[in-house]
């Protein structure tokens, strides 16, 4: 009787391995699914639209200066046209139920 509880292999052990296999291979098929239907990722183009619908321009460059004269030139040169319409967008957007 001894002999055959020593020649006996444990039940189960292959069992869980091979749904472990399966977990994984799952997962790792799942992930490469969602790394492929991502898409490409499309960069914004200097001064081009976008897709968010936004308008994007090259930056200007400006000489550092700390007098008054410069900074008020700075000011100045800001392009506000658009902030208006930004703005009653966004409180249109926040009151909207």
């Amino acid at each position: 009787m001894n002999e055959d509880m020593l020649n006996q292999k444990p039940e189960g052990s292959r069992g869980s391995l091979i749904g472990s296999i399966i977990v994984v291979l799952i997962l790792i098929v799942g992930a490469i699914y969602l790394y492929a239907s991502r898409g490409p990722a499309t960069p914004a183009q200097p001064g081009g639209e976008t897709p968010g619908g936004t308008v994007t321009t090259e930056p200007v460059a400006v000489e550092p200066a700390d007098d008054v004269a410069s900074l008020q030139a700075d000011a100045q040169a800001i392009d506000l046209s658009g902030l208006d319409a930004d703005v009653a967008a966004l409180e249109q957007t926040v009151t909207t139920p």
